[in-house]
């Protein structure tokens, strides 16, 4: 992405992008940490308006992901005892991968967040049953915050979905461990 910027004028320093990654191995880079390259270079005013110009798919300073598989991630979700949830959907737009991703192991798709309208919730709660998915919920922060004003715990996920979320971890953490354990002996 910084090479694709580069190419439009726009010079940014890819190691002091990358160094708090680097610093500390929990911090993964990615897209927010460009955006907020271009607000530090005055490129931008916000790291909102920063994808809207480049960094949203068919803007100019764009690239896709490359990687693994859908169900290879989720494969690896699931040996760290995690849940595989689809982040924000309706940010995205692409709910036609929904059903490819719930039939390769998803778990839960994140029908509560800060920047769903009343209606993306409703159809992701409905998208979540039909699939047989849990939901998740969340304000999407990033220790940034222009990326979201509502910061962390601006979401949450009404009792009985968290109870449910919950239920759905605990039952992939022991169908996990029984397997691991049944292919040891």
């Amino acid at each position: 992405m910084v090479e694709r910027l580069a190419e439009l004028g726009i010079a940014l320093d890819v190691d002091a992008i990358l160094r708090p990654s680097q610093d500390d191995s929990a911090k993964a880079a990615g897209r927010p940490w460009i955006a907020r390259a271009l607000v530090e270079a005055g490129v931008v005013a916000s790291t909102g308006e920063a994808f809207d110009k480049f960094l949203k798919r068919g803007k100019p300073g764009f690239v896709s992901r490359v990687g693994p598989s859908p169900s290879d991630v989720f494969e690896q979700i699931h040996a760290a005892d995690g849940i595989a949830s689809f982040a924000h959907p309706g940010l995205i737009g692409r709910d036609d991968l929904i059903p490819a991703f719930a039939a390769a192991g998803l778990d839960a798709l994140e029908a509560h967040h800060s920047k769903h309208s009343p209606e993306d919730t409703i159809r992701y709660l409905s998208f979540a049953r039909h699939h047989g998915l849990a939901v998740s919920g969340g304000s999407d922060y990033h220790g940034d915050p222009s990326h979201d004003a509502g910061g962390p715990g601006s979401v949450s996920l009404p009792p009985l979905l968290f109870h449910e979320l919950k239920v759905r971890c605990a039952t992939r953490r022991a169908t996990a461990s029984r397997a691991s354990t049944s292919t040891s002996s």
